[in-house]
Order: structure tokens, then sequence, then C-alpha cells
């Protein structure tokens, strides 16, 4: 039992470093590819694949995904020569100064095609109107309702003001004009 326990406890310290180096590994591919790649990725996803551009684009638009899905021996010939295995693209890829890369790149570039990038998508959509929903604006509706009726019946039973209202503003008479002419005989 307790060779057990240190084997299992060895074990689970043994997984967390082989993952974290695998991570490290698709980071450092990551890099590469963005290094190396980066025009070829560019003239895939602007043209495609150039033994099969009919006018429509026929390409996954990610270069990773195409390269990913061929084995080791074809992404090493197609970083040699990218116009002799498919995805075939017009571009000449970096120089690799070291094996290294080259391995970490082929290490990125099948994870990656096994475990796509998930873009999210966030759409706007209307609310639906659910019945609770209308049940509690009919109820609040119906509640406004209720207390304007309420004010409305206080306003109209209200007792008169008891203060005299204000007489209305008579205009002063002003005299009459008189428009007739002069007198007939005075001069």
């Amino acid at each position: 039992m307790r060779h057990t326990l240190l084997l299992s406890l060895a074990l689970a310290l043994a997984l967390p470093a082989t993952a974290g180096a695998n991570f490290g590994r698709y980071q450092r591919g990551n890099a590469v590819y963005k290094e190396k790649l980066a025009e070829c990725a560019m003239w895939w996803y602007r043209l495609g694949d150039i033994t099969q551009s009919t006018g429509k684009r026929v390409n996954s638009g990610d270069l990773a995904l195409e390269l990913g899905r061929l084995d080791e021996r074809q992404i090493r010939q197609w970083l040699a020569d990218p116009l002799s295995v498919g995805p075939k693209v017009n571009c000449r890829p970096g120089t690799f100064t070291t094996e290294r890369q080259v391995q970490d790149l082929i290490h990125y570039l099948q994870r990656r095609a096994t475990n796509p990038v998930v873009i999210p998508v966030i759409t706007h959509e209307p609310m639906k109107r659910t019945s609770i929903r209308l049940l509690r604006t009919q109820s609040v509706l119906r509640e406004r309702l209720k207390v304007r009726e309420e004010i409305r019946l206080m306003n109209k039973g209200a007792a008169p003001i008891t203060q005299p209202a204000p007489a209305p503003l008579s205009r002063p008479v002003a005299p009459t004009l008189d428009t007739r002419g002069p007198a007939e005989g005075t001069r």
C-alpha cells in the first residue's frame, strides 16, 4: 500500500510537468508558425490552393489546419518545397535554424488540426417575450392604472378652495371718438 501511494504521488507530479512541457512546445510551435509561415498563411488566406482555384474560395482559410492534416513526412516535404505537396502555395517559408523549430512546428500544426481554435460568436438577438414577462408587465400596468384612477377620484372629490375667486378683469370704457367731420355751419 505504501508503494502504491508513492507511485500514484509520483505519477500525479509527473503528469502536470508533461502537460506543461507540451503546452510550452505548442507555444514555441505557434511562434515558429507566425515567424516562418506568416507570408504563406497570408497567401493561402487570400488565394487558396493554386491547383483548385476556380474563382471560388475552396480552402478553410487557415493554412495551419490544412498542413495539420498531413503526416510528419509530408509536412517536412512541404516545408522544403510548398509546391510539391498540397496544399500548394506559391511562397517560400522562412529558413529554419534548428531541428527543434521544425519539430515544434509539426507538433503545433498537428495539435491545431485536431483541436481547432473556436472563436466565440456574439449575436445580438432581441429578447423573446415570455409569458412570465408578459404577466409581470401586465401587472405593473394594472397597478399604474389603479393608482392613476385613485388620484383622479381624489382630485374629483376634493372640497373647493375657500378663497374667493378673482373678479374678472373689466376693461375701462374708452370715450368714443367722433369720426364725423366738423359741424356744418361752423368755421
